[in-house]
């Protein structure tokens, strides 16, 4: 890729300017505060746009530091550039109310689209992240971040999977890990609805004992009752004899005297009133027998004969009277007693449903019961689907692992090349043989002069050098396109040396590199080395 004009409409400072770019070197001086930095940031929003940020970021964002203050409609401006061969017209306006864009192929007419991403395929793959780690080194922004080695893991793990440049590592690391917190989370939703069942459960066996020893405590009661009855039934059947009414009379009055405790009011009120009823016929025999005696005493003759029979048959008539009375309270007695024998059988079949009828729903219970403890036993055990999901959980961590301990051997394997590239560059640049470097969890280590070396133990010159080797090797290594260098003030810290080499460097490269600088040594040194430049002034 080769930029051949720059055309600022309104940008920052910038309005109104035109610059023509060649290839090979081109030297763009400017004194501080002329704009050198501002048309670097144009070349960038016009290869990925100017996006404003949001809340406070707003206030300190390229886009806002670039805004015009006057003619923010203008804002923006005109790149035209080559890649693959054709010539491309791109026009950008970054303002609020006209934000907008086109990329027109200059051989054809044809416009393409910037939001499928083609001016990035022209770029050769290259986005915002990998540009500024890479070709566009801003003031004292030699070191690259941390997304230049996530762009090199990508590219090991691209390489060797045959070059597809479709897999990134760390999103696919954060797929797997991402499924497998979802299995995790899965299992544990299995583990509570498990254990809520479990609750559940045991609620319900609590229920069921509970009711069981409810109908166990009536079950003994109904049983104690029926005993009770079939007792008295069997006293009652042992009393029967021949004599039938004095036999009745027995069992009531024993049937009496063993319900005393619940019948023994009614059974005294009944004993008063019998004796009331027999007193009168007692007293009247007594007179009878007495004026009988009387007769027989103080009369004599037939009137004493007399009045003894008549005394006598008075006393039988009275005596018969009497009998048949009794009888006749005798037998609503005997009644009462057959009544009361067949409601007791009544009551024991009664006593007896009731208790079958317990049992079965105690039975009922207790299989119940048993089956939620199976259910409960079941439960201890784990479930098919929480199998599932750790039989998941475990594939999908043994290929986190799987993919951590490859992108740990690509990555060592991309760090050798990276560093063998980096270590040939510095060679170049700082004129001494045997520098070997090292990419590692360290960080850079530099083996120079038979020493071996932090990044941070080295001069500010030779820790700038090793950035601009590391950014040109890893430039190398991730786009085939040969994007334009832009250097804004890179060489601060370089002495003439080391500024030599690096100039012949750019120059053997072959590369289009852009210069900015607000010195005149690099002119000087372009001069004295013979290199050709095209210079241009801000």
């Amino acid at each position: 890729m080769r930029l051949r004009e720059l055309r600022i409409t309104n940008f920052g400072k910038l309005e109104g300017k035109r610059w023509l770019l060649q290839d090979g070197i081109n030297l763009i001086y400017g004194k501080n505060e002329s704009g050198k930095s501002t048309l670097h940031s144009f070349i960038k929003g016009m290869l990925y746009g100017m996006e404003r940020g949001r809340g406070r970021a707003a206030c300190r964002d390229d886009y806002t530091r670039y805004e015009p203050w006057e003619h923010s409609f203008s804002y923006g401006g005109i790149l035209r550039f080559e890649s693959g061969g054709k010539s491309f017209f791109l026009e950008r306006s970054f303002g609020k109310e006209r934000k907008k864009g086109r990329l027109i192929c200059e051989e054809d007419g044809e416009e393409l689209s910037l939001e499928a991403g083609d001016l990035e395929m022209l770029l050769g793959g290259m986005d915002r992240a990998g540009f500024e780690n890479t070709v566009s080194i801003g003031q004292l922004k030699a070191e690259p971040d941390q997304s230049l080695g996530e762009a090199l893991q990508d590219y090991a793990a691209n390489y060797f999977s045959g070059g597809t440049q479709e897999i990134q590592l760390k999103k696919a690391l954060s797929y797997l890990q991402e499924q497998r917190k979802q299995a995790e989370r899965r299992q544990r939703r299995c583990e509570e609805e498990r254990r809520q069942e479990r609750e559940r459960l045991r609620q319900e066996e609590r229920y069921f004992q509970r009711d069981i020893e409810r109908l166990k405590n009536e079950e003994d009661i109904l049983v104690a009752k029926e005993a009770d009855r079939k007792t008295e039934e069997d006293f009652w059947t042992s009393q029967k004899g021949p004599d039938e009414d004095g036999a009745g009379f027995r069992r009531l009055f024993s049937a009496e005297n063993r319900r005393a405790g619940r019948e023994e009011a009614p059974a005294a009120e009944t004993g008063r009133r019998e004796k009331r009823g027999s007193l009168p016929g007692i007293i009247g025999i007594l007179l009878l027998l007495g004026s009988c005696l009387l007769a027989h005493l103080f009369l004599k003759g037939a009137v004493r004969t007399v009045a003894e029979v008549v005394s006598l048959v008075a006393v039988g008539a009275l005596l018969w009277v009497e009998t048949r009375s009794l009888r006749k309270r005798e037998k609503p007695s005997l009644q009462g007693e057959r009544k009361q024998e067949a409601s007791a059988g009544s009551y024991l079949e009664q006593l007896n449903w009731k208790r079958k009828r317990i049992a079965e729903e105690k039975r009922e219970k207790e299989i119940s019961c048993e089956n939620l403890r199976e259910q409960l036993e079941e439960l201890e055990s784990v479930s098919q689907e929480w199998k599932k999901w750790e039989e998941e959980r475990q594939e999908l961590l043994l290929a986190e692992q799987l993919l951590k301990q490859t992108a740990e051997n690509m990555e060592k394997q991309v760090q050798k090349r990276v560093g063998d590239a980096v270590a040939e560059t510095l060679s170049y640049l700082t004129g001494k043989t045997g520098v070997r470097l090292t990419l590692g969890e360290k960080g850079i280590r530099i083996w120079m002069e038979e020493k071996l070396q932090e990044i941070g133990s080295l001069s500010r010159g030779t820790a700038e050098q090793v950035y601009f080797a590391l950014r040109m090797a890893a430039d190398t290594m991730l786009y085939e396109e040969d994007n334009p260098i832009l250097l804004d003030d890179t060489f601060v810290y370089y002495d003439e040396e080391r500024l030599e080499r690096t100039l012949l460097w750019l120059q053997k490269s072959g590369r289009q590199v852009l210069l900015f600088t607000c010195q005149n040594r690099e002119e000087l040194l372009l001069k004295k080395l013979g290199i050709p430049f095209f210079r241009q002034e801000l």
